[in-house]
């Protein structure tokens, strides 16, 4: 099953107004995604950027992380607790 993910491009000031656009991407995209060339229809690409308001669309078949998505890891902590068991 397909994933739909956001990416925050940087925000963009406008005088007072501050606009935050993002990007689109969808991975793990079936076959009713991908096409024989592997790109999705460029009228549906067209479609979903116009529709909501991204920059851009991406579609992967395979699975792709965005690092901006993940978790923090808190390394101070980490660091921390190594200090503590030289092991």
């Amino acid at each position: 099953m397909a994933r739909i993910q956001i990416l925050e491009l940087p925000t963009e000031h406008h005088g007072d107004d501050m606009i935050t656009p993002f990007a689109l991407i969808i991975d793990q995209a079936g076959s009713s995604l991908v096409d024989e060339t592997g790109l999705l229809h460029q009228g549906l690409q067209q479609n979903l950027r116009d529709q909501l308001g991204a920059r851009a669309v991406l579609i992967f078949e395979d699975t792709v992380e965005i690092p901006a998505n993940q978790p923090m890891v808190n390394y101070e902590v980490a660091d921390r607790q190594s200090l503590k068991d030289p092991s």
